[in-house]
This record gives C-alpha cells, structure tokens and sequence, in this order.
C-alpha cells in the first residue's frame, strides 16, 4: 500500500475538490530513469537543472579512465534521490505556494486514495490496513514471563 499526501489550494478547497492535489509519497520509477526531465516537468526548475548538470557531471566522469564506476555510482545515487525524494519535493513546492497538507490517505491505488478521502476523511483515517489482532487468541496472563526480553516487547505485550 501506497500513501497520498492530500494537498488543497490556497483559500481552501472549491466546492467540488476539483483543484486538490494528490501526491503519491512513494518510489517513482520514471523518476529514477529520467530524473532532470522528471523534476523540469514538475516545475521544479532549480532542483531539475541541478539533477541535469549531476548526469552530465557523472557522464564526464564515467569516460574518464579508471572512473567509470565512480561516475556510474553519481549517476545511481541521484538517479535514487529523485526517485526517493522527488514526490516530497513537488509537496513541498506546493506548501511553498501557500497549500495546505490536508491528510495522509493509504490506499492501494490513487483511485482508492481518492474515494476514502471525498466520502469519510474521519472514516479514512480510522480504517485500519493492518491484519486483524483481535482474532488472536488472549494472552495467558497467569503465566507471565519474568525475563526482559532484552528490552523488546515481549510475546504477551509487557516489557
């Protein structure tokens, strides 16, 4: 499962949501392959061509003899940070412009991240996405453990 950040425009939303934003805070694929071209498509400019000039340095790099997996391993990590950072980036540039974080949906897909959100936000944030504890069997509190566990949680829940 996936989470979208849920971000509304300045003023507040329109009466039909039509303006709200969901960003997906997760991996992104396109972003890794093609990180400068990712984020100059976002609008973010400075970060986008920071991102191109990096390649084009790692590129360099790479042709220069006895470099190529020095040049090989910038490329990967900004490759990776796009990919990883990329969709905060593109919240935090909105929050920038004066929107408002508005909540946090998990859902498998943006189609569900959206229905939980515009029927029941109360009842989004309540559904848990977890399995079901409570069809496990009770603890036997008769016969507690004494050990600390090494500090974890020990199998009955006490410490």
């Amino acid at each position: 499962m996936a989470s979208y950040l849920v971000l509304t425009p300045p003023g507040g939303p329109d009466a039909e949501h039509a303006r709200t934003r969901f960003v997906r805070d997760g991996f992104s694929l396109i972003a890794f392959l093609f990180p400068g071209l990712w984020l100059l498509g976002k609008r973010l400019w400075f970060s986008g061509a920071l991102a191109l000039i990096l390649q084009v340095l790692a590129i360099t790099i790479a042709r220069q003899p006895g470099l190529f997996f020095a040049g090989l391993a910038l490329a990967v990590a900004v490759s990776m940070l796009v990919a990883l950072e990329g969709p905060s980036l593109v919240a935090g540039d909105l929050e920038r412009k004066d929107w408002t974080l508005d909540g946090i949906v998990v859902a498998d897909d943006i189609d569900t991240a959206e229905e939980l959100y515009f029927n029941d936000p109360a009842t989004a944030a309540a559904t848990p996405s977890g399995p079901d504890w409570s069809a496990l069997p009770a603890p036997n509190n008769a016969r507690r453990a004494t050990s600390s566990a090494l500090g974890l949680l020990d199998f009955d829940g006490g410490r």
